[in-house]
């Protein structure tokens, strides 16, 4: 009544909503843009041109969708981690045609991205990924709970089937990364190790060795693969359950077995 009646206020706030709904409001847009991460040439990380988000109900790229349903890539997984594609137009040609999985860092802001081919055509480059140094980057770190325990698994394909895994990007874990640093000062559960089947017990061996020391000493385990090729395929072969069942799976080394 003081101020103008309840037409005035609603006016004011269909007003704010608006204002609430723009892009300008969106404060994240300037965060990339003023405290976003840099590659290796200290260019702003983007993800590839055309990138678009994946709609399975609206899909229409018949390989992308077999390769999808291949690897049992659900619309739930796409959400969490954010999958897209690259397209046809506007890209250099060997960015066409590729799945891509973008990483945050805790700060929800993009760090890395990992794509790889869907196509299946023998020439083509299988992984493509962003320039940046895999070293001063933890994949998916906005999504990985240091309270809980943690897989640490090879690729970037691997890290999506389960909540707490984490991808090395490759086969080693090095002192000198953030992912090492973070792990042993913040990981307060279990860390389990589940390397590719073709990588050798020692690298397994290896990186035990790194972790199981000062507060993490005990805390380490490893799964030891065998009828699947990778993480990723636990999941492709026998579903949540399978990876459950790999979980309770995992031992830790006897003292033995790391000195021989």
């Amino acid at each position: 009544r003081k101020f103008g009646g309840k037409e005035r206020y609603k006016r004011f706030e269909e007003e704010l909503k608006s204002i609430k709904e723009s892009k300008l409001y969106d404060i994240s847009a300037y965060l990339t843009e003023a405290y976003g991460n840099v590659d290796e040439e200290g260019k702003l990380i983007k993800l590839p041109t055309t990138f678009t988000k994946i709609d399975l109900t609206n899909l229409k790229n018949k390989k992308l969708k077999a390769y999808l349903e291949k690897r049992c890539i659900t619309q739930d997984i796409i959400d969490r981690y954010n999958i897209g594609y690259t397209q046809w137009d506007g890209e250099e040609k060997d960015m066409r045609s590729r799945i891509v999985i973008p990483s945050y860092d805790e700060f929800g802001i993009l760090n890395y991205w990992v794509s790889r081919d869907f196509t299946g055509y023998e020439k083509r480059i299988k992984y493509k990924n962003c320039k940046a140094d895999k070293k001063e980057i933890i994949f998916h770190e906005n999504l990985l709970n240091f309270n809980g325990d943690i897989v640490l698994v090879e690729g970037a394909l691997d890290c999506i089937y389960y909540n707490n895994a984490v991808s090395m990007l490759g086969k080693h874990l090095l002192k000198d990364s953030e992912l090492y640093r973070k792990l042993y000062t913040k990981a307060n559960a279990n860390i389990i190790i589940c390397l590719d089947s073709d990588t050798k017990i020692e690298e397994t061996k290896r990186i035990y060795n790194i972790l199981n020391v000062g507060r993490l000493r005990g805390k380490i385990k490893y799964i030891e693969l065998d009828k699947c090729k990778d993480f990723g395929e636990i999941y492709e072969m026998y579903g949540k359950k399978g990876i459950i069942n790999a979980i309770k799976s995992a031992k830790k080394f006897d003292e033995i077995d790391l000195l021989v």
